[in-house]
């Protein structure tokens, strides 16, 4: 359908995004595809005649948000067009609000058949995000975006590096390299090109930096001598991963559809730590997944007080519709919410010492943004946020060392 020259003839559209890095990288790329048409877009989304919503449905909180938000903006008018992971996995909810001819993939609005088109322009001031594939080859049990964005497809290695230069030429300084599981990229065609790809990306002649996204595990251990070797020896990747453990317990694990235990976990973890000094490991933690007893969490805080990651994001449990997960018997949620409580604690802990050693040293960063004469917003080569003191004019985007002074409410302090 193209909605251009249907829903938009002569009417205003506000794009509205909900979920995470690769949702943001899509409203983005529809955002030009409707510009590129002639659309007129609002500047706010009061004066939208349409408002386009790219949906999430990972958690139930966010799900009944975004349906909140479609009877506001329908008691005030607008035609509201719905598009995303929500859109795809329950149609049959969101038509009752929006009527099925509102309801698109993101493939058809941007008229593509098998993938949705890659943004040309950052989404922000110094950030450009590129997924490089959609979908997973995973069987998790409690997840509902699997069967929002199907089974592994994989960009061309040239489509996505003609993105990123496109967002590089636009002013962007990071890259950030995002999908459901970027460490089997490539594997719906046979092989694992993730390395490849990255080595491409390491050899494009402008001043950035790559943050890489999620890597499932058992998706990182075929290709983890190989990456954390690029890592390691380039300047153009933070010295960052994002590896999600779900939970410290095996027996949790298996009933979660994971495939590793947190053996292969804490091995993978402590390799990657071993060879790449400071390293930003950040990980995820599903608090309260059925059956989850006093045993199978004090593993988990266990196993997190053990590998310190730099953050860990804490969500609790959400039952999700079309999941097995969701037929298995429930906690209590006072005792979900208790636990919620002492891993958050914990977390925060970890990441104030973590920060903390940073502090009187010297490390590599990458300003990114000029906030006034003296000073510079940017994050440490390890991928923590700071502000850079310097008297100097400084080059946005380039490799600087900096010396740590302090920190201040979560944020370093430095100069150069």
């Amino acid at each position: 359908m193209n909605l251009s020259k249907t829903l938009l003839s002569n009417r205003k559209f506000f794009v509205l995004n909900y979920g995470c890095a690769a949702n943001k990288a899509y409203s983005e790329a529809l955002r030009e595809k409707l510009l590129s048409s002639g659309v007129l877009e609002a500047e706010n989304i009061e004066n939208a005649d349409v408002v386009i919503i790219n949906s999430c449905t990972v958690k139930g909180a966010t799900e009944s948000k975004i349906i909140a938000e479609i009877k506001k903006l329908k008691d005030r008018g607008k035609e509201v067009v719905i598009t995303g992971c929500m859109a795809v996995a329950q149609p049959g909810l969101v038509s009752y609000f929006v009527g099925k001819s509102n309801i698109m993939s993101l493939e058809e609005l941007t008229e593509r058949k098998n993938l949705p088109t890659l943004p040309k322009r950052p989404s922000s001031q110094y950030t450009h995000i590129v997924p490089i594939s959609r979908g997973c080859l995973g069987h998790c049990t409690y997840c509902i975006t699997r069967l929002a964005v199907g089974r592994l497809r994989s960009y061309p290695k040239e489509e996505i590096i003609e993105s990123v230069i496109s967002g590089l030429k636009r002013g962007a300084k990071e890259i950030f390299l995002t999908a459901q599981d970027l460490a089997i990229y490539g594997q719906d065609t046979g092989e694992n090109k993730l390395i490849e790809l990255l080595e491409a990306i390491d050899k494009i002649p402008f001043n950035f930096v790559v943050r890489l996204g999620m890597m499932t595990p058992n998706g990182f251990e075929s290709i983890a001598e190989q990456l954390i070797d690029l890592v390691k020896n380039s300047d153009k990747f933070y010295k960052f991963l994002h590896i999600p453990l779900e939970s410290g317990d095996d027996r949790i694990l298996k009933l979660m559809g994971r495939e590793y235990d947190s053996s292969k976990f804490r091995k993978l973890v402590n390799f990657s730590k071993t060879q790449i000094s400071n390293l930003n490991f950040t990980t995820d933690v599903i608090v309260g997944f059925p059956t989850e007893d006093e045993e199978a969490f004090d593993n988990t805080k266990g196993l997190i007080y053990e590998l310190k990651p730099f953050k860990v994001n804490v969500s609790k449990f959400t039952p999700r519709p079309h999941t097995l997960a969701a037929y298995f018997p429930k906690i209590k949620s006072e005792v979900v919410n208790e636990r919620t409580r002492e891993l958050s604690k914990i977390v925060r802990k970890l990441s104030k010492e973590n920060k903390e050693a940073l502090v009187k040293s010297k490390i590599k960063a990458i300003p990114l943004r000029k906030l006034n004469e003296k000073m510079y917003f940017g994050r440490s080569i390890n991928y923590v946020n700071l502000i850079i003191n310097s008297t100097k004019e400084i080059e946005l985007g380039t490799i600087k060392e900096i010396t740590v002074k302090e920190l201040r409410g979560g944020l370093l302090l430095g100069s150069l």
